[in-house]
């Protein structure tokens, strides 16, 4: 997805990173979120099975990309400006080609996103209401959002996306909600605090910065997975600096000065350590123009394999060093890096079809594709018959260890965990080669 595709509208301002990492806008991109709404609650408690969208031949699985015009359109993306729509096109198509999933054929659903709309909370009704009501599917693998998350979860419509960008509560009170393997963030947080103290990268006497944005998510995430692991470790969060995430193109300007503000606060107060849960490319822009230079914790949340391409300078990267789980969005030589057991296979099944990676975060968007069909494939011919919502989750939380992911090493999926991930590696940067590099071997995370 272009970065002018996310500026462009609310909806847009959401995780991934895949594609905005550019400039100043990559601080837009970086605003992983969920925005608030009156939808119905979540549930941890299975509702009337969810039987739409699935037939002994078909599978129908909710998709979305981003266009002009009607939201609701039933057109489908044109591949060569939608570069993710084509990567699942060709994924859908390889796998029918080899017997579909558990004998039934994969049917694509498309909801079309409005780049020009004015109510991101709108479009993201609409896209539930469009896969729930208008053109029932079985699952859906689009809306990554508060408001669609909820509005799945009320119909019990399992909802698949490509990254965790939660806190470990959201999981928990929706039981319908999975991702492709990440760390859900209340995990990231804990998880990266505790490899970095384990490598020595805090000093006893550490002054600690947290940078984010000021919405439940990642409040959350600091409350139940930072500010617990950093206690562990015997230290605190001296100060903080919660901006405000962008809702509308209108909204940019405001959130830079107040990067630039934290900035400047964080250097004033002596800050000499500085944890990220968004928005770290502009916050260590801005921080070389003012001569401020801490180390940076930073995770494969961060893109630390394209943080120079984004226009950081090397002079802020030295010394940064955090916790990866996805070569590809985590080194530059990923060749060199202990390889994912499916990412191979991931890249042949899409350069048959022409699509080959130009950049890092490209791989990282095909390998999370991958992910994402090949889990639901593995969930659902793992499920009892007959299908529903209800077993389709049943299926996802006994995979165990068994699912071999193109974008990460171990996973691990259980009731306890719909995020994957299950081991990660210390990632330092490395002065000599100007480059993010691992270290040691793979940590398991719980």
């Amino acid at each position: 997805m272009s970065t002018e595709q996310r500026v462009a509208h609310p909806r847009l301002l959401t995780t991934g990173a895949t594609a905005a990492l550019a400039g100043t806008v990559v601080l837009v991109a970086a605003a992983c979120g969920t925005t608030t709404s009156s939808t119905p609650e979540a549930t941890g408690d299975p509702v009337d099975a969810w039987t739409s969208g699935i037939t002994d031949s078909e599978v129908r699985i909710g998709f979305e990309y981003f266009g002009e015009g009607n939201g609701r359109a039933t057109d489908e993306p044109d591949l060569a400006s939608n570069p993710t729509a084509a990567y699942v096109e060709a994924l859908v198509a390889h796998i029918n080609d080899d017997g579909g999933i558990g004998g039934r054929e994969i049917v694509p659903v498309w909801h079309r996103i409005q780049r020009d709309a004015t109510s991101a909370d709108v479009e993201e009704q609409a896209l539930c209401t469009d896969f729930t009501q208008d053109r029932p599917v079985f699952l859906a693998a689009a809306g990554d959002t508060d408001i669609t998350r909820r509005c799945f979860a009320a119909e019990g419509v399992p909802h698949v996306v490509t990254t965790a960008s939660a806190p470990a509560s959201t999981f928990d009170d929706d039981s319908y909600l999975v991702s492709a393997p990440t760390l859900n963030l209340t995990r990231l947080m804990r998880t990266q605090v505790e490899v970095l103290a384990g490598h020595g990268f805090f000093q006893p006497d550490a002054t600690i910065g947290f940078f984010s944005f000021d919405a439940p998510e990642y409040v959350d995430a600091r409350d139940h997975g930072l500010e617990p692991a950093l206690e562990e470790a015997g230290l605190t969060i001296a100060e903080e600096a919660l901006i405000t995430r962008p809702e509308k193109p209108e909204d940019v300007a405001d959130t830079l000065a107040q990067v630039a503000g934290a900035v400047l606060k964080f250097r004033d107060a002596g800050v000499d350590h500085v944890i990220f849960l968004g928005g770290s490319p502009q916050f260590m822009i801005d921080a070389q123009k003012q001569g401020y230079r801490p180390r940076y914790a930073i995770s494969s949340w961060d893109y630390p394999a394209s943080l120079h391409e984004s226009g950081v300078p090397v002079e802020q990267l030295s010394g940064a060093a955090g916790a990866g789980y996805s070569p590809a969005r985590d080194v530059a030589d990923r060749e060199a890096a202990m390889q994912p057991p499916a990412r191979q296979e991931c890249l042949d099944i899409l350069a048959a079809q022409n699509l080959h990676p130009e950049t890092a975060a490209d791989e990282a968007d095909m390998l999370s594709r991958c992910d994402q069909l090949f889990l639901i494939k593995a969930a659902l011919e793992a499920a009892e018959e007959p299908a529903s919502g209800h077993a389709f989750m049943e299926g996802i939380s006994g995979l165990g260890d068994s699912f071999s992911s193109a974008s990460t090493w171990d996973t691990r999926y259980d009731e306890a965990h719909r995020d994957g991930v299950a081991s990660v590696m210390y990632l330092e940067f490395a002065d000599a080669c100007e480059c993010f590099r691992y270290a040691g071997d793979a940590i398991s995370v719980e």
